[in-house]
């Protein structure tokens, strides 16, 4: 993690994602006491920009993504330090060094996982599944071959 000064902002850059904090915001974030990071950190106005795709998760999951994504995020990369034993365990978790037992841990542990797998199969997120051209069996050929059996029935019903 590292400063990068910019002007009027200050840019915090962790592993994963850039924050930019007004000048003033920064400086109150410096003299704030741990668990007064925290906090400003959970009570972040914009709801977390989940950057995945999300099909994998439950609703309850994305619900905890996007309202303690921005501290999850901020603990992951040590903006914040961990405060309680529990704060250790998930960092633990986002480690890979503990499997996840909480649901907050379940949802960071998976969406963690996500963007990894995601940045590691570009090819197969980028690939496009459709069908140029239905050519097994459309609805033409169908079309045929009822015609072709009602033309077999009739010649055999008029023997």
């Amino acid at each position: 993690m590292y400063l990068v000064k910019n002007t009027p902002n200050t840019v915090w850059r962790g592993m994963g994602q850039t924050s930019i904090l007004a000048g003033s915001d920064f400086r109150t974030l410096m003299y704030m006491d741990s668990k007064e990071k925290h906090l400003a950190f959970i009570r972040e106005k914009e709801p977390f920009k989940v950057r995945c795709k999300t099909a994998i998760f439950s609703s309850d999951q994305i619900e905890i993504i996007e309202k303690y994504g921005n501290w999850f995020q901020a603990l992951t990369d040590g903006i914040i330090e961990p405060i309680t034993d529990m704060q250790k365990e998930f960092l633990k978790v986002a480690r890979k060094e503990k499997m996840p037992v909480s649901p907050y841990e379940w949802a960071w542990f998976k969406y963690l996982g996500r963007l990894e797998w995601e940045s590691q199969n570009k090819h197969i997120m980028e690939a496009d599944y459709r069908l140029e051209e239905d050519s097994f069996y459309n609805r033409d050929m169908a079309k045929q071959q009822r015609g072709m059996m009602f033309k077999v029935m009739t010649d055999n019903h008029k023997r």
